[in-house]
């Protein structure tokens, strides 16, 4: 476990190393109890990690001989491209990412970031310069924050880092928590803390004493690949299918541990990890299920609540250790842990009982890195309906209506549904269309947010936010990646259960090769994902390519949440004073009166209960467990 921190003093006003050390000491759980901290004159940076130490322990003040000092929190991917670019040569095993990231950075500065492939949090300070540089990798799997007083600049793994600071709390930002109550998107860069912001995933912030800018560090290249045989397109996948998954393995002490649900994403990933592990002891693959004899009584359209037996398909076809998680810890409990140990009330609220359970599971079996495929939909296995409206902007409607017809022929959808995504609408006639259909209601009326502070205004992002209409599937999957940020959940994960949370599917040369691939990989003939299917015949089972149905996730929801348990966390929310000033209680309150009735999953039901009252209870208990007293005048 590592977590970095830092302290700038532009002004030289003082020596900012007992100040980094604070900051250190508590970030103890993300990091370890063997700091390291390294300073320069008005600046000191700092590392606590496990194991060994990634930087020397050297309080004395002395120029860095590569005109950088960095702390880094990091795995670096690309490693023989590096050093074959800096002019390396011969075996590489014996240097550690930090020996790269330091030639990297005496060759090429600040442009060393955008040439990182990897997960990283990355704080470069250039003393000559007086000049600090934040970066993330490209989707945020690992956290960064910093705040700015006056002439200082500090940066955290995590907000306690910054928060160990005296004149940091500055309360939380109501703006930022509006908007998730609203599930609209938070200003980019913004936090739940006030004053307390976050370097926003795949991009750079550089901080002088003058100055701050934000800049991109990557942006995939989406020219379409032109290869003149399909099995090109196959053997692509597959390397970078395989180079990916190996990538997370390296280095991994102890056992290996994955999802395994009946879909393309995860069953790639655990496939792909049990036929690349050099080691006796089997993958764990851990599906989550609901408890026997549930019976689903108004399932959704070619869904199935419970996957474990087409999962169990693949496990047996790769040798796995295949676990069915069937009993999911209690949601409120769960809450409770995130709030305090993500440090952020956003989270997937409704499974988070069921990923902490199969984390304790995969902890128990000895496993130190958990797997999964959050990204899989946006990167690789992009694909499915959407494709149309590119094939009908890009080829015309001669060619858009021989695909749906060869759509509605081979897959079992409905003339609706093909049309509503061949002319996607504008987003507030889609809003329209999914209250008519599909009974979905529209935040405003669903939300426990005070009316009075609903936002009036679009967020002043300053980075792109997710398209709310077409643009083309390309271009839109790259901007909800940009949206996407799961650095304090892998953080928070390590922090409470030991586990290294992974994604392959968030691997920046799957990302490139997703929006490389064209259209025709991703539906042809009316087949959705026909690059995914024939590339991934070579480890996954007939049943998983070509199922007729699809998982979805908790669907014993309304079993997950007890009534007495939210009400009692209802209550205890609603005596804190910052709460009642964001969150209707008292409809809070009374939305236990019109509690579901058993077996009664309706979408509507859904949203209002596993999702806004989720969230609700989430923001709730974000603020009581860091509120704070005001500070005597």
């Amino acid at each position: 476990m590592i977590a970095i921190c830092g302290l700038i003093d532009f002004a030289r006003n003082e020596s900012p190393v007992a100040a980094c050390r604070a900051m250190l000491a508590a970030q103890r759980a993300y990091g370890s109890d063997q700091p390291c901290v390294r300073s320069v004159p008005g600046a000191a940076l700092g590392v606590s990690a496990s194991g060994t130490k990634p930087i020397r322990d050297d309080d004395a003040e002395r120029a860095p001989s590569n005109g950088y000092i960095f702390s880094a929190d990091m795995r670096i991917d690309n490693r023989d491209e590096l050093l074959a670019a800096l002019g390396g040569a011969g075996p590489t095993s014996n240097l550690t990412d930090n020996d790269i990231l330091n030639r990297a950075l005496g060759l090429w500065g600040e442009n060393t970031f955008g040439r990182l492939i990897g997960d990283f949090a990355i704080a470069g300070y250039s003393p000559s310069q007086q000049r600090l540089t934040l970066a993330r990798d490209t989707t945020g799997q690992r956290p960064l924050f910093y705040a700015r007083r006056d002439d200082r600049v500090a940066f955290s793994s995590m907000p306690a880092g910054l928060l160990a600071l005296p004149d940091i709390w500055r309360g939380f930002d109501r703006r930022a928590l509006a908007r998730i109550l609203m599930d609209q998107p938070v200003d980019g860069g913004a936090t739940a803390f006030a004053d307390i912001r976050v370097v926003p995933p795949g991009h750079k912030v550089t901080l002088t004493a003058q100055s701050e800018t934000i800049a991109s560090l990557w942006e995939p290249d989406f020219s379409p690949l032109e290869f003149r045989r399909r099995q090109d397109y196959v053997d692509l996948y597959r390397e970078t299918l395989d180079r990916s998954v190996g990538s997370r393995l390296r280095g991994v002490r102890g056992r290996v541990a994955t999802h395994l649900s009946s879909g393309f994403d995860s069953s790639a990933v655990a496939s792909t990890a049990a036929r690349l592990r050099s080691s006796d002891e089997p993958i764990i693959a851990l599906t989550a299920a609901p408890p026997a004899g549930f019976v689903d009584a108004a399932p959704p359209r070619n869904r199935i609540a419970d996957e474990s037996p087409l999962a169990a398909i693949t496990a047996r076809r790769h040798h796995m250790e295949h676990v069915v998680v069937r009993t999911a810890r209690p949601l409120i409990d769960c809450l409770r842990v995130q709030v305090r140990i993500h440090q952020n009330p956003v989270r997937n609220h409704i499974n988070v009982g069921w990923l902490s359970a199969c984390q304790v599971v995969a902890r128990q079996r000895g496993a130190t890195i958990l797997l999964d495929a959050d990204l899989g939909n946006l990167t690789l296995n992009a694909g499915g309906l959407s494709v149309l409206a590119d094939i009908r902007q890009r080829s015309g409607l001669a060619h858009w209506w021989r695909e749906m017809r060869q759509t509605k022929r081979n897959q079992d959808v409905r003339w609706h549904g093909l049309l509503f995504n061949s002319f996607p609408p504008p987003a507030p006639v889609q809003r329209r269309l999914l209250a008519l259909f599909q009974d979905v209601q529209p935040p405003e009326k669903l939300t426990y947010l005070r009316r009075e502070l609903f936002p009036k205004a679009a967020p002043r992002a300053r980075v792109p936010a997710p398209s709310c209409g077409y643009i083309d599937s390309f271009m839109d999957r790259w901007l909800t990646l940009r949206s996407r940020d799961y650095g304090t959940v892998r953080k928070g994960v390590l922090a409470e259960t030991g586990l290294d949370t992974s994604d392959p599917m968030a691997d920046r040369r799957m990302i490139e090769l997703s929006m490389r691939l064209p259209y025709d990989q991703l539906l042809r003939d009316g087949i959705s994902r026909p690059l995914a299917k024939e590339a991934l015949s070579d480890r996954l089972p007939p049943e998983i390519l070509h199922s007729p149905v699809r998982g979805y996730q908790s669907a014993d929801w309304l079993d997950q949440l007890d009534r007495d348990a939210i009400g009692a966390a209802i209550e205890e929310i609603s005596a804190n004073a910052t709460v009642r000033g964001l969150i209707d209680t008292a409809r809070l309150k009374r939305s236990l009166d019109n509690w579901p009735r058993p077996g009664e999953n309706s979408l509507s039901a859904y949203d209002q209960y596993a999702s806004h009252m989720l969230k609700t209870l989430a923001v709730g208990m974000f603020i009581v467990e860091f509120d704070r007293p005001p500070e005597p005048n």
